[in-house]
């Protein structure tokens, strides 16, 4: 994803762009980590804030790969990680804060979504093959 994008090109057409992914990141991180609270040893927290910190900056980068290509393609790579990040977040909300039977839907309905479209986003690749060879 990141291979196919020229940063000189992406940091010149998005500054705006970069920025509010920039603050959303670190406000998302910033509010997990609030959630999170102390519970956790220090290996577990160091482990817990990795994975956040990927999986927060799993959407801006791939928003940025689908404004810089603008295809089907990348539209279907996005949407994928928008509801499988979304999933994350309510699972965290889910583990951490409330269990409430609502949230729990909410977290199946978008791993769900992110799996179909990660499976429309296979098949197209797929058909593209296909037709090139």
């Amino acid at each position: 994803m990141i291979n196919s994008m020229n940063l000189k090109v992406v940091i010149k057409r998005f500054p705006i762009h970069i920025l509010v992914f920039f603050l959303f990141s670190v406000y998302t991180f910033y509010e997990t980590k609030l959630m999170l609270g102390d519970e956790l040893i220090l290996l577990d927290a160091i482990f817990e804030n990795l994975y956040n910190v990927i999986f927060i900056l799993i959407l801006p980068i791939s928003l940025l790969n689908y404004l810089y290509h603008d295809n089907v393609k990348t539209i279907l790579l996005f949407l994928c990680c928008l509801f499988i990040v979304f999933s994350e977040l309510s699972q965290l909300v889910y583990l951490h804060l409330e269990e409430k039977y609502i949230i729990g839907l909410l977290d199946t309905i978008f791993i769900w979504l992110g799996l179909f479209f990660m499976i429309m986003y296979i098949k197209y690749d797929a058909k593209q093959i296909k037709i090139s060879t």
